[in-house]
């Protein structure tokens, strides 16, 4: 009889159980690895841009600080109501304008005096003059304002091209004159001379207010030049160096023409008064003078001289710098 192997059932599930048993065995021992997520990209960072604040709009300043100003100014205003202690020769107004002028000055912070008649014989408006500009220079100016009477003479030495020399009509220091006339020659050679000789570089500013006023303070220097032989003969070498040796220079703001009246009342003159309505603020000296002249409404024409030497400062600064 063949034998046939015998396997009991329970062989087989024991054979079953110990290969699961192994396969979990291995499972254990060798976990499966852990999941990881892919990597974030980095972050993008945006830097912006820097902040660049706009560029300021231009500070527009007005010609006259932009050109800068004078170091030191100081004024002198004379006016005469009269020529003499009876009155003569009135002319109403002349007063207010030396002291609406002086008043204008001082509120800019100029230092300023005036003259009322008695103080306007010509020894006191020389002598005022020089007194007020003591300490003064180079880079400095002094304003000097007349309001009053002026006139005209026959030309006395032949120094005119029209024959006529302008006058100012000053108070009588002698008692027993209505008037003292002092001619154009005597302006230049007796105060502005000397005062450049004694301040060089001074700026002088000249408000006249006067009939015929247009340079009323220079014929001597108007028509002489060294090319002109009958001036030469005249005055001589040696005379005509000194006149024209001027360290300094000289602007004068004239309320006429050297051929007309200068117009007024009791409230002050018209070229005068209307030079103050304008002057305000930064406005310059050419500007004011050119900014008066559509205000006149009387048969005058005010008139810009210069003399000497005149930087564009001292033509388009402050008016009262």
């Amino acid at each position: 009889m063949n034998r046939q192997p015998f396997y009991p059932k329970y062989v087989v599930l024991v054979a079953i159980l110990a290969l699961a048993a192994v396969l979990m065995g291995c499972a254990a021992v060798h976990p499966p690895p852990p999941v990881v997520p892919p990597e974030a990209p980095p972050p993008i960072i945006v830097v912006p841009p820097p902040i660049i604040p706009p560029e300021p709009p231009p500070v527009i300043t007005n010609a006259p600080v932009a050109l800068g100003q004078h170091l030191a100014v100081r004024g002198v205003f004379f006016g005469l109501t009269a020529t003499s202690p009876d009155g003569d020769h009135p002319c109403p107004g002349c007063d207010v304008d030396a002291r609406t002028l002086a008043a204008d000055a001082e509120s800019e912070g100029v230092t300023a005096v005036t003259g009322i008649n008695s103080a306007c014989t010509w020894a006191k408006v020389k002598a005022t003059c020089m007194a007020m500009a003591d300490g003064l220079g180079r880079g400095d100016m002094l304003v000097i304002g007349l309001s009053g009477h002026g006139t005209q003479l026959p030309d006395d030495n032949g120094d005119e091209a029209d024959g006529i020399d302008e006058g100012l009509c000053l108070y009588a220091s002698d008692i027993t004159q209505e008037i003292d006339v002092v001619r154009d020659d005597r302006v230049l050679s007796e105060l502005l001379l000397p005062l450049w000789r004694k301040h060089p570089g001074l700026d002088i500013m000249l408000i006249t207010d006067t009939c015929f006023s247009q340079g009323n303070f220079r014929a001597l220097w108007r028509y002489v030049t060294r090319a002109d032989p009958r001036q030469l003969e005249l005055f001589g070498k040696s005379e005509l160096d000194r006149i024209t040796a001027v360290d300094g220079g000289l602007i004068q703001i004239a309320m006429c023409r050297e051929d007309q009246y200068s117009y007024g009342d009791a409230t002050g003159g018209t070229g005068t008064q209307k030079l103050l309505a304008v002057r305000r603020g930064d406005i310059g000296r050419k500007a004011a003078y050119r900014a008066m002249l559509p205000l006149i409404d009387t048969e005058q024409n005010p008139q810009w001289v210069e003399f000497g030497t005149v930087s564009e400062m001292f033509r388009k600064g402050r008016f009262w710098k």
